[in-house]
């Protein structure tokens, strides 16, 4: 239930960049609450192996739900409540915002970091609906049993997953737009050395679904056959409503922190880092420079 006064600091999604912002408020003594719809943790809990964040020398906090499983436990220790919720609406006035949930649920706080992540770019093709449950988005969701999988996309996500199902024993195929991979050469070789194909200049243009198969068609001619298809062709900021009261408190009050607001370097890392530079802002009042404006 709703606090009856407001909050110090109210941080929407539990993502690294969350966790960050919560942390940090938690230290400063700040009355904090984070709000978010899914797992604590975000897109981390889809992530196959995470190499470049300071847990991950630890072996056990390499995969990325056991990380997401270190954000939840280290929240709960700083003694930062997490509320599942979805805001729809966030607005402002007589010096407190007020964020909207479903339902009839109202948080009302001084300040407000947003940190709600992105979401998948919508996989825009002919014929995808007609393929029903053979277009995945989480990997995790094809099933055990071997098989043959096109994984579109050229980024590190791409061939994460790639290299997921691989260890799983289905044959894959990462189908690339360009000429080349944008994900980092160390994991474009592990992928390699897993049996991962890697097809450069496949622009998919339709997809049809002929009984327990799935066609795809590319710009060029050229034909893949395989069993799932799993799109991961980039991903597009997720914010809640911002009413005009909201929107002008940016910058004073209100923020926003990580990969919503990271249009190129959406790494774990920085999106954490980022997190706690917005509850260090939030919390001394400062105006910070004009990045965080936008």
């Amino acid at each position: 239930m709703p606090a009856e006064r407001p909050y110090d600091l109210i941080i929407i999604g539990a993502g690294p960049a969350g966790v960050g912002a919560a942390v940090q408020g938690a230290l400063y003594g700040a009355r904090t609450l984070v709000i978010e719809k899914g797992c604590v943790g975000g897109r981390l809990d889809l992530a196959r192996r995470v190499d470049n964040f300071p847990w991950a020398g630890e072996e056990a906090a390499r995969d990325g739900r056991q990380l997401c499983r270190r954000f939840k436990k280290w929240l709960a220790t700083a003694g930062v409540p997490v509320v599942t919720g979805a805001v729809e609406r966030a607005s402002y006035s007589r010096g407190r915002f007020t964020l909207f949930c479903e339902g009839t649920t109202a948080y009302h706080a001084s300040s407000v970091i947003v940190a709600t992540g992105v979401e998948p770019e919508p996989w825009r093709v002919r014929g995808v609906i007609g393929a029903g449950d053979r277009v995945c988005r989480d990997w995790r969701m094809i099933p055990r049993k071997r098989g043959e999988v096109a994984v579109i996309g050229g980024g590190e996500t791409a061939f994460d997953q790639a290299c997921g199902l691989a260890e799983r024993g289905h044959k894959v195929s990462v189908l690339i737009r360009g000429e080349r991979s944008r994900a980092y050469p160390g994991l474009v070789t592990e992928a390699i050395r897993l049996g991962v194909v890697i097809v450069t200049k496949a622009a998919i243009t339709s997809v049809h679904r002929d009984g327990r198969k799935i066609l795809l068609t590319a710009a060029d001619g050229r034909s893949f056959d395989c069993d799932h298809v799993l799109p991961a062709i980039g991903h597009r900021p997720r914010l809640p409503a911002l009413d005009r009261s909201a929107r002008l408190k940016m910058g004073h009050g209100l923020w926003l922190a990580g990969d919503v607001r990271e249009p190129v370097c959406r790494q774990a890392a920085i999106a954490f880092g980022d997190g706690v530079r917005c509850a260090m802002l939030a919390w001394a009042g400062r105006e910070p420079d004009a990045r965080c404006m936008r």
